[in-house]
């Protein structure tokens, strides 16, 4: 089915905020490889090809030229953020910035932050919750796999710890999974989260992404420890205060527009 479409096509599109990166925790080892492969495919069918408002996230120099493979002879290039803006500009690819248009509303309203604190994702500790009044409040963990702690048991006990320390405090949890992925585990937000439900405690777990984004529309909690990027978009859009708890470049590039 993928070469049928690609031989009934006129243009391919590869974005719509979409992320070519080097190194994610997933199950794909060489994503990168596989935008190489699909590009030439793309040529060989003489198919022009647009990419429009993606991200970069290319931590090994030794990539840059697996890079300028995958953007070769594109017909068109966007970027939506500064890091993406200036990698290129070292490789003399030809490119435009796009502002995020999940954003615009922010002028109107006067570009409001409902941050209340960024940390790094592997320093995030309880301590950085002491300031927060949480009793009675409905705490949202948007946590993925693999960026709280390098070990996965010392991950799963620092969750396990932070769960502890909001219900100690009068607080309710409500487990926020932004990825329902079908055959990546390590991608799938609502199986790691799974982990951390427990029998004489009420937690919620959200099994849906209508579910999750009913969440954050009709404000069904008060405050977000995110992770994901949607999470951030979602926590900013509907007026929902958040942590933002960082492990990527494309995220910290978000925040600065909500400075």
């Amino acid at each position: 089915s993928f070469l049928f479409y690609i031989i009934k096509s006129d243009l391919i599109v590869i974005g719509w905020g979409g992320i070519i990166y080097d190194n994610e925790f997933q199950s794909t080892k060489n994503p990168l490889n596989q935008w190489v492969f699909r590009t030439n495919i793309f040529r060989l069918f003489k198919k022009k090809i647009q990419f429009y408002a993606i991200w970069l996230n290319i931590k090994n120099k030794n990539n840059y030229l697996k890079l300028k493979r995958i953007f070769n002879k594109a017909f068109k290039i966007t970027v939506r953020d500064n890091y993406s803006y200036d990698l290129l500009k070292k490789l003399w690819i030809k490119w435009e910035i796009v502002k995020d248009p999940v954003f615009n509303e922010l002028e109107i309203r006067e570009n409001k932050s409902f941050l209340i604190k960024k940390i790094h994702s592997k320093k995030f500790w309880i301590s950085d919750l002491e300031e927060l009044d949480l009793k009675w409040k409905k705490i949202a963990l948007a946590f993925r796999k693999g960026y709280l702690s390098d070990d996965e048991k010392q991950e799963e006990q620092k969750i396990n710890e932070i769960i502890d320390y909001i219900l100690q405090k009068w607080g309710k949890i409500i487990l926020l999974p932004h990825s329902f992925h079908k055959t990546d585990d390590l991608a799938n937000d609502f199986k790691f989260l799974n982990k951390f439900l427990r029998i004489n405690e009420p937690i919620l777990i959200v099994n849906s992404m209508e579910n999750v984004y009913n969440k954050y529309i009709y404000k069904e909690f008060d405050i977000c420890l995110a992770m994901r990027l949607h999470s951030i978009i979602l926590s900013q859009v509907y007026e929902i205060p958040f942590i933002w708890v960082s492990y990527s470049i494309k995220t910290d590039e978000v925040l600065e527009s909500l400075k």
